[in-house]
């Protein structure tokens, strides 16, 4: 996850975190450089994918669950694909070729709910504290989190102020 600040040029003011050509050879994340979202053409809208692609594109392919599904739907972290497997009741370590067609079907739910409340503005401004360190925030809640004893998650009425304070 990442926050990203532009000005009217669409020059990249500043984010949360820098990313520099050593980390992606896709797009620059610093001050001063353009903005632009990168070819998601692989990649499907997360707002109009419909079950039939969820369960043939995202499911079908060969790999471990948060990975089909932050590799398959454009702006979903590794954070909101392990909490939407966390709300389905799914492990991140099982591969999408293990699922039942109902855990298939209980996972698209799941999705449709949280798509629904990001669609709607149901926001629930979520950090991750390990120790005194914050590790990971999202817009929406991590429940995830919650029943960890290594961690601690406070919620905020605003992305700012769970930024600022």
């Amino acid at each position: 996850s990442n926050i990203i600040f532009c000005d009217a040029e669409n020059k990249i003011v500043d984010s949360i975190k820098h990313i520099s050509t050593l980390v992606s050879s896709v797009r620059e994340v610093l001050p001063g450089r353009e903005y632009f979202i990168p070819n998601t053409q692989e990649k499907r809208n997360p707002y109009e994918i419909t079950e039939e692609e969820f369960l043939h594109f995202v499911l079908e392919k060969p790999l471990p669950l948060d990975k089909a599904l932050y590799q398959s739907l454009t702006g979903f972290s590794s954070v909101m694909a392990n909490e939407l497997l966390y709300r389905s009741s799914l492990s991140e370590r099982n591969s999408t070729k293990e699922l039942s067609e109902m855990e298939k079907l209980h996972l698209y739910r799941n999705f449709c709910e949280l798509m629904n409340d990001i669609q709607n503005k149901i926001f629930c401004p979520t950090i991750v504290f390990q120790g005194d360190t914050p590790i990971e925030f999202a817009g929406t809640e991590l429940t995830g989190y919650q029943n960890n004893k290594k961690y601690r998650t406070e919620t905020r009425k605003s992305i700012s102020l769970l930024l600022y304070e």
